[in-house]
């Protein structure tokens, strides 16, 4: 579990992903718990490539109980982790050349313990993107139902090329 958060949230882990992003940078680091993210991914054609900036929080429940109680989410005795992620204005990091700026109104995930389960996790994950820009209407209809399950097959992917098995 905390090498699957681990592999959610840093920026060398996310480089490995796939789409592998074009660029990921932290823009600016605030805490241990919030930063400020760039990531300029690339799109199938006949699609323009996308970027997006983005404010993280992110947390686990047992090393961070006062930003748990501050931000209201649960207090259980599983351990979790949790990450939440909204796109923002920056002044130093504008729109680059013929991008198109993307915007995610909410990012939301939940790994957390199964109790009982040493080697198990529970992952949640809701999201809510605006692409922004012209995208054709048969790329949505083709996207739609391939995307979740391709995702969930791709963090598997780059788990185990990072991980291992383990």
């Amino acid at each position: 579990m905390d090498n699957f958060f681990r592999m959610m949230n840093d920026i060398e882990c996310l480089k490995k992903t796939k789409p592998t992003p074009k660029e990921i940078r932290i823009i600016e680091t605030v805490s241990k718990n919030v930063d400020y993210m760039y990531y300029h991914t690339p799109m199938p054609f006949p699609m323009s490539d996308r970027d997006f900036v983005q404010k993280r929080v992110y947390l686990n429940n047992k090393d961070d109980p006062e930003l748990v109680k501050q931000l209201g989410l649960y207090n259980q005795e599983q351990k979790y982790y949790v990450m939440m992620a909204k796109s923002v204005e920056r002044s130093d990091c504008p729109v680059k050349g013929k991008l198109i700026r993307g915007e995610v109104k909410m990012d939301y995930w939940l790994i957390e313990e199964v109790p009982g389960e040493k080697d198990s996790f529970i992952f949640k994950s809701k999201t809510c993107q605006a692409l922004n820009g012209s995208i054709p209407l048969f790329i949505l209809n083709d996207m739609g139902p391939k995307m979740a399950p391709e995702m969930m097959r791709e963090m598997l992917n780059t788990y185990k090329e990072i991980f291992g098995n383990s």
